[in-house]
């Protein structure tokens, strides 16, 4: 979603948040990638959970939840910005 134009985006992600939506957002970039994009980095501080990187074949798991490939994180966005890095939520561990 984060190739979509970006006032439309925010738009969508506003108005979710003003209705106490919990937002999830999968994507192939990383955080630390989208650190570098003022959008990106606006558009993050509406997004609860960030599912980042690619998806690589080589890595696929069928068992992991909420991903495909084991180097694909599952990370809190809010504690993230907070620090600046990558903060993995429970469910990055969960079977």
């Amino acid at each position: 979603p984060l190739q979509q134009p970006h006032d439309e985006l925010l738009a969508l992600l506003k108005g979710l948040k003003a209705h106490n939506v919990n937002v999830w957002c999968f994507t192939g970039y990383t955080f630390e990638q989208l650190l570098t994009n003022p959008q990106h980095k606006e558009l993050l501080g509406y997004i609860d959970v960030l599912v980042d990187s690619p998806f690589v074949l080589a890595q696929r798991d069928t068992t992991l939840r909420f991903r495909g490939s084991t180097n694909q994180r599952i990370l809190d966005v809010r504690a993230s910005l907070a620090v600046s890095r990558p903060v993995l939520t429970p469910y990055q561990e969960s079977p």
